[in-house]
């Protein structure tokens, strides 16, 4: 049986390198931190469902009647006294599911007799690792803020183009080119919907003057445009205690009813022709094999604003099991991404225990459960639209 081959490819002193080991900076962004959490049940299947129970009014009745005695005049009158006719307030609920996916990756294999021989072997291995749980934290952003779109209805996915908020449609945004950056008077719109829709109850961060403060996540570029642009943001904004959850992105001011949340890694996307969105990666890898920042990421002309709510979309994680029974043992696994470290006996492979690697598996399902609570805006990017300053004259 032929042995996987392990590439030794810590640097090494051969050539006399000298000095701290350095480590290239990774953008990260706080959507690993927002959704709410729970334990996925065992001895459930990998799909669960819960239950949400929705808003009802009355119907039928006879709505407000003046009270009148039961005989009035010589006449029987029974519905306005003993016998008022009742409208119908009827319960709805609707049943919302969650199915666990799985998103496995391993590092390359180390051998430890290579590594001791690599230049400051144990700081090159810390940073191998780092750069491991910086990529596991990445794919967990990326999947938080992708179910949280994907849950919102088609009338929350809106496109802000030509003064007015487009809605979706069979899923996904409308394949109408947005033509403006984020605006006040389009959170306005967003915000006043959530407000009339009940979002306030038991979903803001805040509140001010009795009203709800809620959550908007955008990039800086987007933000730095609205309070530019936007002479009402410059003077309605008010400092604000926000909940603990909020605290560690350093957000304590209020933009007219918003905490601003900056996602320097928010969603871009190109519109093509035929009407379609197609995401552009925010990471790409050069011929080298090292991820850079995508050229097309820069240079893409439209991205999304979300309107964050907690009770969009619920979080399940698997608990780490380390025995069914029976007298079984075996390795607990993390499912939320725990990195760890795996160098199994193998007598033809690795007799001495001395080839491992890591290893990591992210597991979790997503429940919608109050999806209309959030919203998408996808608007326009300036990134060519650059101001000028004249040298100074002498």
């Amino acid at each position: 049986m032929s042995c996987e081959a392990v590439n030794a490819y810590l640097a090494r002193e051969s050539n006399r390198i000298s000095g701290d080991i350095a480590r290239r900076g990774r953008l990260t962004s706080p959507w690993n931190a927002m959704l709410e959490k729970d334990f996925f049940p065992d001895e459930m299947g990998s799909t669960i469902s819960k239950v949400i129970y929705q808003r009802t009014i009355p119907s039928g009745g006879a709505g407000w009647v003046q009270v009148a005695p039961s005989v009035q005049g010589g006449t029987p009158n029974p519905s306005n006294a003993c016998l008022p006719d009742a409208a119908t307030l009827q319960s709805r609920q609707l049943i919302k599911t969650a199915s666990l996916y799985e998103f496995v990756v391993d590092s390359d294999p180390i051998c430890i007799t290579d590594a001791r021989m690599g230049y400051r072997f144990q700081d090159q291995v810390r940073e191998i690792k780092r750069n491991f749980e910086k990529n596991v934290i990445d794919l967990w952003e990326d999947r938080n803020r992708d179910e949280y779109v994907a849950a919102l209805p088609d009338e929350n996915k809106l496109v802000f183009a030509g003064g007015a908020l487009v809605e979706g449609s069979a899923g996904d945004f409308d394949g109408t080119a947005p033509t403006s950056q984020i605006h006040q008077d389009a959170l306005d719109a967003v915000r006043w919907k959530m407000i009339h829709d009940g979002a306030g109850e038991e979903g803001a961060y805040g509140q001010i003057d009795g009203q709800p403060i809620f959550t908007v996540f955008m990039s800086g570029e987007q933000q730095r445009a609205l309070i530019k642009g936007n002479d009402s943001v410059r003077q309605d904004y008010r400092w604000a205690e926000p909940k603990e959850l909020l605290k560690p992105f350093g957000v304590k001011r209020v933009y007219s009813g918003f905490y601003h949340i900056i996602d320097d890694k928010a969603p871009r996307w190109d519109l093509e022709e035929d009407g379609s969105w197609t995401r552009v990666p925010f990471y790409i890898a050069d011929e080298d094999g090292i991820a850079v920042v995508n050229p097309a990421y820069e240079a893409a002309l439209y991205e999304d604003v979300i309107v964050y709510h907690p009770k969009v979309v619920r979080k399940y994680l698997q608990k780490p099991l380390a025995s069914i029974g029976g007298g079984t043992t075996f390795k607990p696994w993390d499912f939320a991404g725990e990195i760890q470290w795996i160098n199994q006996y193998d007598k033809t492979c690795n007799k001495y225990m001395d080839n491992g690697f890591w290893s990591a598996r992210l597991r979790a399902a997503y429940q919608a459960q109050i999806p209309n609570y959030g919203y998408g805006i996808r608007v326009l990017r300036c990134p060519d639209s650059l101001g000028t300053t004249s040298c100074p004259t002498s």
